[in-house]
């Protein structure tokens, strides 16, 4: 897809002051600058970031009142149990609770819902079986769900059951919260907490800090340290999970890989193995791409509650036999999605994702949005479907199953177009609705169908400029080849965890010549590239098809612009510097 490259205006002056203060270099400065990090003190912490810097969790609203009634249920010996979200994030906020919780002696149990015939949150009908079959339960505790789940507490309550309530989904505007004995979300209205963007775990991570913080509980050992063998819990579920890694996911998540890539956990270790991971570090891209989705196909097509198993378990063949479930219901959980996702495009008149060209290709009524539907969908990939007609087309997506008049689905959207709020400019039309930014479940009638693609579209025309729906390639800093070294490859490594808020730099070069195009591997562009005299190999995963004339046609002597990022290529023991390249233009 065509893209606009966009390099961001250069305060030189400000770039050489960082440099100057800190020994880093320019274009280190600059990348700093560009994420609004100005000060030496500000790049310090942001490069070095310590579990010192976390805020008190009693900062958070009803805190205080959660842990004081957890303590009580332990002391008295209280049933406890804990009720997770079937995605990455819920599971992996179980299993961190349930550690807590267990290492305090605590009298606890978990439940994690079935995606297809419980449905996201608190459920009616499973509060009333599980109070039947444990009347002595007292207490539940939500991980990444409860918000707004207004009947089921109330249930909850009239059964003699306090609800305390983690979770960090944005609360709906047109409904009052639940009457739950406390909501932990810094994403409550009226929250007093400094940083709203931890994922569910890390809601939990810091009711486990309030737990640990009182002197009777200490057996937990320290939160305020990166030894913490549960810390690798909260780096899972945050990434997983999409929040922006930066504030305090930044912090969680870097000690997190830490202790990822330490293996101290039976599961993860026998998971990255099963998974074919090889690499001596674990990065958040590892977790995006190789974790994260096995352990999710469990709650997607599967029991989510083999995830929790598999990262509580210290038995090496239960970890084993669980490991090889996962990895076989993440294939057959691909195989879904790539059916749905041919399905998709058919409905759009589309037979080759590779055959799109976004400017030519016109969407029904001149719609702003992708609005699809059938009832032989499978609800639990629905919301990756939807991830790829965003990517494929750059445009908000809804994707919903059909069942007994209802149309049930998940959402995706692109920057700039907040998902929730404009959801809440239709909850006249919607029966439920959740999420972010740009993730988000929703439900309402089949008939209601037509008038939400036209309510939405309206609300996107309205919002989004006509730029605004053609993705962005955002470049850090403009470079020569003469730049590109050793030291600077290690200087942007340290840039790392990436992912939202915080992505992998992407360095510009202009005037570059191509020399020896050719095609290696399944389908990628291998290259030499020459600026000035200065040649560097190129490789662009995926990028054949630019032999092939599609696009920017690659020939040899041609001049052209790069987009790329650094890195080091290992062979045969030796190491060479390497571009991978993200886009080519022809040079302007």
């Amino acid at each position: 897809m065509e893209k606009r490259w966009f390099i961001p205006r250069i305060n030189h002056g400000l770039a050489k002051s960082l440099s100057d203060g800190t020994s880093f270099s320019l274009i280190l400065s600059q990348i700093l600058i560009n994420r609004r990090i100005e000060t030496p003190e500000e790049a310090m912490s942001f490069l070095s970031p310590s579990m010192d810097n976390l805020f008190d969790p009693f900062l958070m609203n009803d805190m205080e009142k959660a842990a004081i009634r957890i303590k009580d249920a332990i002391e008295n010996r209280e049933k406890i149990l804990t009720y997770g979200d079937y995605d990455v994030d819920g599971i992996t906020g179980t299993a961190l609770l349930l550690s807590i919780l267990r290492g305090l002696n605590a009298n606890v149990d978990y439940y994690i819902p079935h995606r297809l015939k419980e449905g996201y949150g608190l459920n009616v009908e499973t509060i009333k079986r599980l109070k039947t079959k444990d009347p002595g339960l007292k207490l539940i505790v939500t991980v990444d769900c409860g918000t707004s789940s207004v009947e089921e507490v109330s249930l909850a309550n009239s059964l003699g059951i306090d609800v305390i309530i983690t979770d960090h989904h944005i609360p709906p505007i047109t409904h009052r919260l639940p009457e739950a004995y406390a909501i932990l979300n810094p994403n409550r209205v009226d929250s007093t907490y400094p940083f709203r963007d931890l994922a569910g775990v890390g809601v939990v991570f810091k009711l486990c800090q309030a737990l640990a913080s009182d002197s009777r509980l200490q057996s937990t050992g320290s939160f305020g340290t990166p030894d913490s063998r549960l810390i690798d819990l909260v780096a899972l579920g945050t990434v997983a999970d999409i929040v922006p890694l930066a504030g305090e996911n930044r912090i969680l998540v870097k000690a997190g890989l830490e202790a990822l890539t330490r293996e101290e956990r039976t599961g993860i270790k026998i998971l990255k193995k099963v998974s074919g991971f090889k690499g001596k570090s674990v990065s958040s891209g590892i977790i995006s791409f190789c974790l994260a989705p096995r352990i999710n196909a469990a709650g997607r097509i599967g029991d989510a509650g083999l995830g929790v198993r598999l990262l509580l378990t210290e038995s090496e063949m239960e970890a084993l036999e669980i490991s090889e479930t996962l990895d076989r219901l993440n294939r057959e959980r691909q195989e879904i999605e790539e059916r749905i996702l041919h399905e998709a495009l058919e409905k759009l008149g589309i037979l080759k994702p590779e055959s799109i060209k976004t400017r030519g290709y016109q969407f029904p009524n001149h719609d702003y949005s992708i609005i699809l539907a059938s009832p032989e969908w499978h609800m639990g990939v629905l919301g990756i479907v939807a991830s790829r007609l965003t990517e494929l087309f750059y445009r908000p997506a809804f994707l919903f199953c059909l069942k007994d008049n209802i149309a049930k689905g998940s959402a995706r959207s692109i920057p700039n177009f907040h998902l929730h709020e404009s959801l809440t400019e239709c909850s006249d039309l919607l029966s439920s609705f959740g999420g972010h930014e740009f993730a988000a479940g929703l439900s309402m009638k089949e008939d209601n169908l037509e008038n939400f693609r036209m309510k939405i579209n309206e609300i996107i025309k309205n919002k989004l400029a006509e730029e605004d729906l053609i993705p962005k390639l955002r470049i850090d800093a403009k470079v020569d080849f003469r730049d590109i070294n050793f030291n600077l490859i290690n200087e942007l490594a340290s840039l790392s965890p990436f992912g939202l808020g915080n992505p992998e730099p992407v360095l510009g070069a202009k005037t570059v010549e191509v020399l020896y195009p050719r095609i290696v591997g399944d389908n990628h562009l291998k290259v030499k590239l020459r600026q000035d005299r200065i040649m560097l190999d190129g490789i662009g995963f995926n990028m054949g098809s630019l032999l092939n004339g599609e696009g920017v046609k690659i020939r040899e002597g041609e001049k052209i612009d790069i987009a790329f990022t650094p890195s080091i290529n290992e062979w045969e023991g030796g190491k060479t510097l390497q571009l991978e390249i993200k886009a080519i233009r022809p040079h302007r």
